[in-house]
C-alpha cells in the first residue's frame, strides 16, 4: 500500500533527488489545479550556497523523510528501490 502524505502550499518535493543525485522514490499527485517550478540542479545547489536559512530548512526538510521512510519501511530505507 502506498502511503499518501498531503502537502500544503509552498511545500517541495524532489530535494532529496536532486540533492543526492539518486532517483525520485516518491510521486507527487495533485488534487487541485497548481502552479510548479522546476529548478536545475545547478540553480538549486546555487540558491543553497548564497541563503543560509534555505540550506537549514532543506537540510532539515530532508532529514524527516528520510527519518519518516525509514521508520515507515520497519527501519530500513532502500534510495535505491526505484533506480531499475
Amino acid at each position: 500500500m502506498t502511503e499518501r502524505i498531503v502537502l500544503d502550499e509552498y511545500d517541495t518535493v524532489g530535494e532529496l533527488g536532486i540533492r543526492s543525485g539518486h532517483p525520485r522514490w516518491a510521486d507527487a499527485i495533485a488534487k487541485t489545479d497548481v502552479c510548479v517550478d522546476s529548478v536545475p540542479q545547478s540553480e538549486f545547489e546555487r540558491l543553497l550556497r548564497e541563503n543560509r536559512p534555505l540550506q537549514r530548512d532543506i537540510k532539515a526538510l530532508a532529514e524527516s523523510r528520510l527519518n519518516h521512510a525509514a521508520l515507515t519501511s520497519g527501519g530500513e530505507f532502500d534510495e535505491s528501490r526505484d533506480a531499475a
